[in-house]
């Protein structure tokens, strides 16, 4: 039987009370042909000390640990790792620190990867690891103007989450990439947290290849361990100011000049329309970041116009209209959202 190297990149920021089981865990894996690489973005909490030493008495040529000199982010940190990973590689897997893996998880990503071809990006299927019967995520779905819907999300994990299926995006929490994209780019740097992955598979669907949901390829999430939660129901300020940047350069990269210029327009009119709401509210640094993230692309339209060119001439095989019959209508998404929300809430009311 054919088995394909896998690199595994594990990147971590402060993950201290995380890191250790997630080493522990990946230990387990049953799979005769990979290799791990820990990417620490300079911690401060002890985690790097720790995972450093415990590598080094490991004494296993397939498990590394590489320091960085200060915290570059989640894309740019990934993207070392990428670089640093066996070349023959053809599989790359990105696994955030606040994971625990079953054994056989890679095993059955590889089998899924090598029956379908057409596939360039899967995610594993996210289970909670606060409690093991609830679905953290089974895929994303975006809308037209970028905003992502977890699938699953807080859910039991009963039959419809037991097959694979196209999903618009697969969350960088356990995605698994074919090494041959290198050509379309990997994670845009620019981002630093959040939108990588979607970026990257909005890429993928151009270039005119698939993104699927692995069911039986089993990851347990913490979440929002390197990050935070949020803070009365807003994410905290440096969060919320990337997560809309990078929505924004999502669209302005991705999308043809027409689709670019209507959705991106509207998602202005949307931000201008929460600043004002939120200086009302007075929540002041909030209403910051939403000025900044509309600054930002017109201060660094000349990247952005690079980058799109890159997308558009080199990667785009494939039109608007086949990639939107993949996404939500704004419409659609709305009416979902509630639903969704009300399914998070029950699950943490479960929990207290």
């Amino acid at each position: 039987m054919h088995s394909p190297k896998v690199s595994i990149i594990v990147l971590n920021y402060n993950g201290k009370k995380f890191i250790k089981n997630c080493l522990r865990s990946l230990l387990l894996t049953n799979y005769p042909n990979f290799e791990v690489l820990f990417i620490d973005n300079n911690s401060n909490d002890g985690s790097r000390e720790w995972l450093g030493k415990e590598i080094e008495k490991l004494k296993l040529s397939n498990f590394r640990f590489i320091s960085l000199d200060k915290n570059y982010g989640f894309a740019k940190g990934n993207n070392i790792g990428i670089s640093l990973s066996d070349p023959k590689s053809e599989l790359i897997v990105l696994l955030n620190n606040d994971k625990e893996v079953d054994s056989e998880w890679v095993k059955n990503l590889v089998t899924f990867m090598e029956s379908h071809k057409e596939v360039g990006a899967a995610q594993c299927k996210l289970m909670s690891l606060k409690n093991r019967s609830i679905i953290d995520s089974a895929g994303g779905v975006l809308d037209y103007i970028g905003r992502v819907l977890i699938i699953g999300s807080g859910g039991l994990n009963d039959r419809e989450f037991n097959k694979s299926y196209e999903i618009f995006s697969a969350q960088g929490a356990a995605i698994v990439i074919r090494s041959i994209l290198r050509k379309i780019g990997l994670l845009d740097e620019e981002y630093f947290i959040n939108y990588e992955e979607t970026d990257l598979c909005w890429r993928i669907w151009l270039s005119g290849m698939k993104v699927a949901f692995i069911p039986n390829s089993i990851v347990y999430h913490y979440g929002s361990g390197t990050i935070g939660s949020n803070i009365g129901g807003l994410p905290k300020p440096f969060v919320l100011y990337y997560s809309r940047k990078n929505q924004l350069s999502t669209l302005i990269k991705n999308y043809s000049a027409k689709n670019a210029l209507k959705y991106v327009t509207y998602l202005y009119i949307r931000y201008f329309l929460f600043t004002f709401k939120l200086i009302l509210r007075r929540r002041k640094e909030h209403a910051l970041a939403y000025l900044k993230v509309m600054v930002w692309p017109l201060i660094n339209l000349r990247i952005l116009l690079a980058k799109r060119k890159f997308v558009q001439k080199y990667v785009r095989k494939v039109c608007d209209n086949e990639i939107m019959e993949k996404m939500l209508d704004l419409r659609v998404y709305e009416s979902l959202k509630p639903q969704i929300i009300k399914r998070n809430l029950a699950y943490v009311k479960n929990r207290t």
